[in-house]
């Protein structure tokens, strides 16, 4: 992969100088440092807050709470996970991080998800269905609130950052109702050979 960028980079360098215009590469070059750091920035000190919120909330036993309210969703989704708090509680927490449009916050509590299906997939070769599952609705979770959309788009001067939203929640309900339909279609295709 890496020799790919370094001939896509290649390639432009070559034609802004065939094409005069190598002032403006290293004017971009040196612009793109300075914008990664005024987004990145603030996303990581988002991320570090709800990690954060994540240790406490866990401590507090908010966690398996969360997977106690969420537990006929979770029941039904996750069927394979008989009274595992542990696993749902981070499942729980991620499909909320993620609802709020924290999706760089959730990366904690979802890879935590992750490890507690490993530790409960009988089989360390194939991916148990309860893995493919949380898989899918992290890829397709609902999204109440983009944080981080609304923010980028506050970053570069919008006047209605949050217009999107509506659209954003529409869009996530349909996916996610479409990705739960076709998992369960095909977990019932596997276990029927």
């Amino acid at each position: 992969m890496n020799v790919i960028w370094l001939i896509l980079i290649g390639i432009s360098i070559l034609g802004a100088w065939l094409g005069g215009r190598v002032e403006d590469v290293n004017v971009l070059i040196s612009q793109i440092g300075k914008d990664t750091l005024e987004i990145t920035l603030p996303m990581i000190a988002m991320a570090c807050f709800f990690n954060g919120w994540l240790a406490i909330a866990e401590r507090l036993e908010i966690v398996s709470s969360l997977a106690r309210i969420l537990q006929p969703f979770l029941k039904y989704v996750f069927p394979e996970l008989h009274g595992e708090d542990v696993a749902k509680g981070y499942i729980a927490s991620n499909l909320l991080m993620n609802a709020l449009g924290l999706g760089s916050a959730a990366t904690t509590s979802g890879l935590k998800a992750m490890k507690e299906l490993h530790r409960l997939n009988h089989n360390s070769i194939v991916a148990s269905n309860s893995m493919i599952t949380f898989l899918l609705l992290n890829s397709a979770g609902i999204t109440l609130f983009s944080t981080t959309v609304a923010a980028l788009r506050i970053e570069y001067g919008s006047t209605a950052p949050f217009n999107h939203i509506p659209y954003a929640f529409v869009a996530s309900v349909i996916t996610l109702v479409f990705v739960i339909l076709i998992d369960k279609w095909i977990q019932r295709m596997r276990s029927s050979k």
